[in-house]
């Protein structure tokens, strides 16, 4: 089958390390695979497709926003937008796709009359938008998209929620590559345990009540280390760091911004939080945790309970909650046996589940569906 992907935003984040490692293994089972990628990027994802041998285009296709933090992107997706749409025109016909893949809700609404005649799956990563126009452009987008394959149960229910019809939703969980990945490094107790939490560092991740767990921690004279991954916007990170000094976690609390090395990431950490305060679609980060033997400790939001075993695997807790992350993260910290038992049965659960294999194989499956049925 001809596959052609519409992915890839300005920087590298779950949703693009999961199609990547879709389309490597899609080509790997002898399909002719083609992206187009944004050229709104700081250079990473062509990089990683160049890697994976797989041909593609950049397009400046943008993203639809009323925020008036952004108003310069929509008026450089709408100034590029006409171009934008010629040249995705010229690629459609010259590849001539079996099944076009997409990831982005705007991408829809830009060449939406371009895939009219298309056969289409939404490989959707992110919850829909509700209000506003959206009520009106969900069920236009809707008329040319075939099928919906939601990241977890949670946005699979929400599609519905949305007025989806049903019989087009499945549900395909992201897929890790184990070859790509290593366990977390043993190291000898007493050494402070190392509690991370990685990712965009924003108030919707927790990140607040992060460090207020900490402060927790850090009054009972526990031994541990705070490390913090990712970068976010000057303003919240400026605030986080007086609340770091309010706290006295200042020596307490590594930063170490955006890491693209995920085996250096886990392999720094014993333990990963992620206590979220929104709903989170899935939640790759403890799915890479898990399957380098960490434990994780992620709230009861979204998709996260369908990665975390209560109890088996880490431990699930409310958000808005750092008396209760604090509470697991202690247990975590002061038994090394259960934080390694928890990380050994986390390892066979994400292997199992979130396999390259399999989620390379439904998706196959998925568009062989949408083929016999053009």
């Amino acid at each position: 089958m001809r596959l052609m992907f519409f992915c890839g935003g300005t920087a590298v984040f779950g949703m693009e390390k999961v199609a990547l490692t879709l389309m490597g293994g899609l080509r790997d089972c002898g399909h002719e695979v083609f992206c187009v990628a944004s050229a709104w990027t700081d250079g990473d994802f062509p990089t990683r497709l160049t890697r994976l041998s797989i041909p593609y285009e950049q397009v400046y296709l943008g993203k639809l926003t009323k925020s008036l933090r952004h108003t310069r992107w929509m008026a450089d997706t709408l100034a590029y937008w006409p171009g934008a749409r010629l040249k995705v025109r010229g690629l459609l016909n010259r590849f001539q796709p079996d099944v076009v893949l997409l990831y982005q809700l705007d991408h829809l609404v830009l060449i939406h009359g371009l895939l009219k005649r298309r056969r289409c799956l939404f490989h959707v990563h992110s919850l829909l938008p509700s209000g506003g126009l959206w009520r009106i452009l969900l069920p236009w987008t809707d008329q040319v998209v075939h099928r919906y394959a939601a990241v977890s149960r949670f946005v699979q229910d929400q599609l519905v929620n949305r007025g989806i019809a049903a019989e087009k939703c499945c549900m395909v969980y992201n897929g890790l590559d184990r070859a790509a990945t290593s366990p977390g490094a043993e190291r000898d107790l007493p050494a402070p345990v190392r509690i991370g939490i990685v990712g965009q560092v924003g108030a919707w991740k927790g990140h607040l009540d992060f460090v207020e767990a900490l402060a927790l921690l850090n009054s009972k004279d526990l031994p541990f280390e705070g490390h913090i991954y990712g970068e976010g916007s000057p303003e919240f990170k400026a605030l986080l760091r007086r609340k770091i000094e309010v706290l006295g976690l200042n020596e307490k609390i590594v930063w170490h911004g955006y890491v693209k090395d995920t085996d250096a990431i886990y392999g720094s950490l014993d333990i990963v939080s992620m206590p979220s305060i929104h709903e989170e679609p899935l939640g790759l980060i403890p799915c890479e945790a898990g399957l380098r033997g960490l434990p994780a400790v992620v709230t009861r939001q979204g998709g996260l309970p369908e990665i975390v075993e209560d109890g088996e695997t880490g431990f699930i807790v409310d958000a808005g909650r750092p008396d209760q992350l604090a509470d697991r993260l202690e247990r975590l910290t002061c038994d090394s046996d259960l934080r390694r038992g928890m990380g050994e049965k986390a390892r066979l659960r994400i292997a199992e589940r979130f396999s390259r294999e399999r989620m390379v194989s439904e998706f196959e499956s998925l568009c062989r569906e949408l083929v016999a049925h053009a």
